[in-house]
């Protein structure tokens, strides 16, 4: 698989992410310098319309976010139901300019580094988020996890 193959199915990959969580944007952000990509900047995203895009914000430094800080930490899932009251603050700007109400983040891992993530956002109210949905989002993580190590690490 190629960066360009891999860029296209996980559009796709992403879409259905999106259709099966009923959530409002799905993004998915990953470190490659060969490509040009950086977690900083969204890579892919899909959203419902009228919902506020992340494509064009670059000026969160954001391995030093607190919800990025949990993922390389614990090396797992973050499920925040309620992101007004989770423990682990997001920034300000993703609940009051991008409307995000709850929060999946899905760590994609590189022999034990953090090398990017999935989101999934609901940003109409709070989102208990169910067990199938978070099985979704791993399945998909999963997914590109394996694509990506077949082309960034031999």
């Amino acid at each position: 698989m190629t960066p360009d193959t891999a860029f296209s199915a996980w559009r796709f990959l992403l879409a259905r992410l999106h259709h099966t969580t009923n959530s409002q944007r799905v993004t998915l952000r990953l470190d490659y310098a060969p490509q040009g990509w950086q977690v900083d900047a969204v890579l892919i995203e899909i959203l419902e319309p009228g919902v506020p895009t992340l494509l064009h914000e670059v000026a969160l430094p954001q391995r030093k976010l607190a919800t990025v800080q949990y993922l390389q930490r614990e090396q797992r899932t973050l499920i925040q139901d309620n992101v007004e009251t989770a423990a682990i603050k997001p920034p300000a700007a993703l609940t009051a300019q991008y409307q995000v109400r709850s929060q999946m983040l899905g760590p994609i891992l590189v022999h034990g580094s953090v090398a990017g993530w999935v989101s999934v956002h609901n940003t109409k109210a709070p989102h208990a988020w169910t067990s199938l949905e978070q099985q979704h989002l791993q399945q998909a993580v999963r997914t590109i996890q394996s694509d990506f190590l077949t082309f960034c690490c031999g």
